[in-house]
């Protein structure tokens, strides 16, 4: 499955639909309340529909209320902590209630999967602490922030530095706007924002959150959860360690770019299909936590929080990636961590197929720079899985055991450190692109399975190479775990 990332770009930032909205009146309370909050604004923006679609358009405060009677609708939302501001149709003191404001205007006018017009909610600086458990204090969100309508914005004050295109985790702006997660006292930690498209009810494509500081509070879980959705872009957000998961994107088509992700206790980005993403710009560092940067495969069969209808499995799924000028650093927590792992199987009985380029991106000081390996195969199952990767223009250096690794078997079978089935009858292709040297690359591909693997367009024969040695990085006597010395590291199984 290839869909062009000028495709992908351009429908992440498309603002209008084809849709035929239906748009029920105004109350006389809402009316009021648009016109009571927009008394010291010069111009308000609102959603003008016309036949089929929208466009936005800035008017005065006076002419508000007949705008609204019509049918169009605001489509800019604020929220804020600070004292004295109103609280109303307009302005809110919390997030989940300005999208529940927009999620009850988009269901009340049949916006189901698509809208006539974007819809933001701007988000004022300071901390925005929430839970999972609703504690019905004022200010406290009540976390995850379910978007399960099209077409909304949620943007915060923070402003991402750049270096070279990069995300450097700089706020350029005053002040931040942070979520910070709350733990429950049983340990289990909500996803922060959860973006869902319903199987058959609405769905929340075309979410761009931008211009936020995530805080765990060090108790796991995600900062978002992604499932099924289309046209979802999360760009310019900071990303504080303790998160189990950064961004776990399932079944979805995504732009991620000019993130600062750091302290992940396993993978700052998992990327499962059937799915389309495009990444760039980031900048990923493991540190004492880092298991893998990003992690792409062709789905995930993973449980889901509350109000999001589990994945069904399909017999075949296929994901695709394209993965620029980011910089992946420092994922050596565990013996098998890696800057970029490709997944080619699929859970039980699924058939997958991964693609990916890989280009122009920088990957230092990682246990592996580059790993494609089976998943979790299960005995039994059809054991079918093809990886098809492109590398061009990547600096990959300090990898302790090698840039880029293969197996088609879990990654720890494939170093002799496991005794996990392998897969049957897959290919792997590989096109180098002079970033590499076949002959420093390690491989596991022993007969007899009918797997194949082609490099620059020749097969290699059925063979094992590779020189593991989980005591020191070989060839150079550095401990193999310099950034956790003293700590006790167990051999991932």
């Amino acid at each position: 499955m290839k869909v062009t990332l000028a495709l992908l770009a351009l429908g992440a930032l498309t603002a209008c639909s084809a849709d035929t909205p239906t748009a029920p009146p105004p109350s006389a309370e809402a009316l009021a309340m648009a016109g009571q909050a927009s008394a010291a604004s010069d111009r308000i923006s609102l959603c003008h529909r016309s036949g089929t679609g929208g466009v936005i358009i800035e008017v005065s405060p006076a002419a508000v209320a007949a705008h609204l009677r019509q049918g169009d609708y605001l489509t800019r939302l604020a929220v804020s902590h600070t004292r004295g501001k109103p609280d109303d149709d307009t302005h809110f003191h919390r997030i989940g209630d300005a999208l529940a404001a927009a999620r009850a205007g988009r269901i009340a006018r049949g916006e189901f999967r698509s809208a006539a017009c974007r819809i933001t909610i701007a988000v004022g600086p300071g901390v925005f602490h929430g839970t999972g458990v609703p504690t019905g204090k004022p200010f406290f969100e009540d976390y995850p922030l379910m978007v399960d309508v099209p077409d909304i914005t949620l943007r915060g004050a923070l402003v991402m530095g750049l270096n070279g295109g990069r995300a450097t985790g700089k706020n350029l702006a005053p002040l931040a706007t942070s979520l910070a997660l709350q733990p429950e006292a049983d340990g289990f930690a909500a996803p922060i924002i959860v973006a869902n498209a319903h199987p058959s009810g609405p769905a929340g494509h075309g979410l761009t959150v931008e211009g936020f500081a995530f805080e765990s509070g060090n108790g796991g879980g995600f900062a978002m959860l992604s499932m099924r959705v289309r046209r979802l872009v999360i760009q310019g957000n900071r990303f504080e360690a303790g998160f189990g998961v950064t961004l776990d994107l399932r079944a979805s088509r995504a732009l991620l770019a000019r993130n600062k992700m750091s302290g992940t206790r396993g993978c700052d980005m998992c990327l499962s299909g059937p799915g389309v993403y495009q990444v760039t710009g980031n900048r990923l560092v493991g540190g004492l936590a880092g298991h893998e940067g990003i992690i792409v495969g062709p789905v995930a069969d993973l449980g889901v929080p509350a109000g999001v209808e589990p994945f069904v499995l399909p017999a075949f799924a296929a994901v695709s990636a394209d993965i620029g000028n980011n910089e992946v650093r420092d994922y050596r927590l565990r013996t098998v961590s890696a800057a970029i792992r490709l997944i080619g199987g699929g859970p039980s009985d699924v058939s997958g197929s991964t693609q990916v380029t890989l280009h122009d991106n920088l990957l230092v000081n990682n246990m592996f720079g580059v790993t494609l390996d089976a998943g979790f195969p299960t005995a039994g199952t059809k054991l079918k899985g093809d990886i098809d990767l492109t590398l061009g223009h990547n600096d990959i250096r300090r990898s302790c055991q090698t840039d880029l690794f293969m197996t088609f078997s879990r990654h720890a079978t494939g170093l002799g450190l496991g005794e996990d089935p392998y897969l049957l009858n897959s290919t792997y292709r590989l096109t180098l692109g002079g970033d590499e040297r076949f002959s420093d690359a390690w491989f596991d591909n022993p007969p007899g399975l009918g797997n194949t693997l082609i490099v620059n367009g020749r097969e290699i024969g059925h063979r094992t190479r590779r020189f593991f040695d989980g005591v020191t990085c070989p060839g150079t006597g550095e401990p193999v775990f310099p950034l956790v010395a003293a700590q006790t590291v167990a051999t991932d199984r």
